[in-house]
């Protein structure tokens, strides 16, 4: 039972991994290229390329480093946060970790919700469902995957209706959702 408990957080943390490290390698480089202005407003923007200069192009962005490390703490470090506390659920046959790891990657959804809100929701139920395949899947751990389900089955109404709008990653969300309520609810064996 380990082993599938293992094997399932390990598939739900793989595509997290990635969008935790594909936005620090694009943010990072930008802390330390001189060539990258912080804080400034289109208009203000104003700049001259000199021929022997060390910029080749000048980039910049209206967030300030203050606000970049910040996203980069709450987002990247929250979901690497769920992540390790899955695994570690997983690997030590924990499944309150496990759940943990599920809630916390449920809550980092809010601040993506327009972009991969569907990709960590889904996440969040194949935590639940790793969890649910612990031999030690306890009150405690089964109280907290109906938490996680009742939030969901909460927010299905309120995107169910836009899943006729074109967005596809609507569609992605709602179905997450259901995923996640249906996990969290399920009967225990």
């Amino acid at each position: 039972m380990r082993s599938r408990a293992l094997a399932i957080t390990l598939a739900g943390s793989l595509p997290l991994l990635a969008l935790v490290i594909w936005p620090l390698a694009r943010a990072l480089p930008d802390f330390f290229d001189p060539c990258f202005f912080w804080g400034q407003q289109q208009a203000e923007m104003t700049a001259v390329l000199e021929a022997d200069g060390p910029c080749r192009a000048i980039r910049g962005t209206s967030q300030t480093k203050t606000q970049a490390v910040v996203n980069l703490v709450l987002v990247q470090g929250g979901i690497l946060a769920a992540v390790l506390l899955a695994l570690a659920g997983a690997v030590l046959a924990r499944p309150v970790l496990t759940v943990l790891g599920a809630g916390l990657i449920f809550l980092e959804s809010i601040p993506l919700i327009f972009s991969f809100a569907f990709l960590t929701v889904f996440a969040s139920g194949i935590f639940l469902l790793a969890a649910r395949q612990m031999v030690s899947f306890g009150r405690v751990s089964r109280t907290g995957a109906r938490v996680i389900g009742a939030l969901a089955l909460a927010a299905l109404p309120l995107y169910l209706p836009s899943i006729f709008s074109g967005a596809l990653f609507l569609v992605f969300l709602v179905a997450a959702l259901a995923f996640v309520a249906a996990v969290g609810w399920w009967p225990a064996a």
